[in-house]
């Protein structure tokens, strides 16, 4: 083939014959790159209609069809699942990109076809969403945090799951984030927002009060912060009596933990901007605390609170 000197590099590489490989005494080097292919996502593959996107997985020999979708996601959990499942089917080479393609697929079509149906990895894009959203627009991350709580509150009733670490473990190659310390980072967001919302203060309730129920056998120090969590959004809804009572109760089933009465008596705590402020009631629960550690950080802080409040320790 005779090259012009002004006609286009027939290496691939865009420039004129006589500015490329011309220069390289009239050798040409074929660009052998392939060009980049776009990497599927939830979002591109929500752009086709459900009938594309199983034509393009039937032309990757899995044969299905909609009623059959619908059985297959009903009997998993993990959309993982599904995908090593209809893999086994699948007929590729590696320039297909049905492994970028199926995961996202199957997310769409359980959207579409089962839209009350829960899968693991759905969950993590709820989560990751408010992490997104977490440093311009907290209540908007309050609400996509709430609606993946309840989506895996309902999920957990049906297993015999009974603590967020074992479901960590049994998610572990799932999901890249990890639900216990999203669960603390939760608390987090429905503290700071039920500061100024009183709907922030109601979920934060109900949370740790489902989690208390749910997750029974959790790392003891999570189960402590949904007790605090518990009576503190209590005492904000002005339940005081049930506030009271979920310490007491903590304070009977643990009586050498002393910070419980550090909490609690925060809480009434005229110093510390109370909206029920009942000085001596603070000044009972801090001595308790003191009863109770003698020595220590609880101790310490515990004499801090009292002389705050005009106490001195030689009256407790």
């Amino acid at each position: 083939m005779k090259v012009g000197r002004n006609d286009s590099c027939p290496c691939g590489s865009g420039r004129k014959f006589k500015k490329c490989c011309l220069l390289n005494n009239g050798n040409i080097e074929v660009n052998k790159e392939k060009p980049s292919i776009e990497k599927w996502s939830t979002t591109r593959v929500e752009k086709l209609e459900t009938e594309q996107i199983i034509e393009r997985l039937a032309s990757y020999n899995i044969p299905i069809n909609i009623e059959s979708t619908v059985t297959d996601i009903k009997n998993v959990s993990s959309a993982s699942d599904l995908v090593r499942k209809w893999l086994e089917k699948a007929s590729f080479d590696n320039e297909d990109r049905i492994v970028d393609f199926l995961l996202p697929a199957i997310k769409v079509l359980a959207k579409r076809l089962v839209p009350n149906h829960f899968f693991l990895e759905t969950l993590e894009d709820w989560l990751q969403i408010g992490y997104e959203l977490e440093r311009y627009d907290k209540s908007h991350t309050v609400m996509i945090w709430w609606k993946a709580w309840k989506a895996l509150d309902k999920w957990v009733a049906t297993t015999e799951i009974s603590s967020i670490q074992d479901l960590d473990n049994r998610n572990n190659g799932l999901m890249k984030l990890v639900l216990a310390n999203w669960i603390e980072d939760f608390d987090h967001v429905l503290y700071d927002e039920g500061l100024k919302d009183k709907l922030s203060v109601t979920i934060r309730k109900f949370v740790a009060e489902d989690f208390l129920v749910r997750f029974p056998n959790s790392d003891k120090t999570l189960l402590d912060r949904m007790i605090v969590a518990k009576g503190e959004s209590s005492f904000l809804l002005g339940e005081h009596n049930q506030t009271d009572q979920t310490f007491q109760d903590y304070a009977n089933e643990h009586p050498n933990n002393a910070w419980i009465y550090i909490h609690w008596g925060d809480l009434y705590n005229p110093e510390m901007n109370s909206i029920a402020r009942e000085k001596d009631k603070a000044i009972y629960l801090y001595k308790k605390a003191i009863k109770k550690t003698k020595v220590g950080s609880i101790f310490e802080l515990a004499e801090d609170r009292l002389k705050e409040l005009g106490v001195g320790m030689k009256s407790v």
